[in-house]
């Protein structure tokens, strides 16, 4: 199967911020709520910067989107 999309392009073009509120996730600043868990707090962070790097600080998790 060939690939659709090409992954690094769109990380580089869509901002991690922009990515989560289009998929519901409320964000305040670099942080936000992780919606996988039922989080209700604001234990996720991201960098903006690279766009693509997040971290679930409650579950102590993290990657990339």
């Amino acid at each position: 199967m060939s690939e659709i999309y090409d992954f690094d392009a769109v990380k580089k073009a869509v901002p991690i911020d922009r990515y989560l509120h289009d998929y519901g996730i409320d964000t305040k600043g670099n942080r936000f709520q992780c919606a996988w868990r039922d989080g209700t707090r604001f234990s996720g962070s991201f960098k903006s910067d690279t766009k693509d790097v997040w971290h679930d600080h409650n579950a102590n998790e993290g990657g990339s989107v």
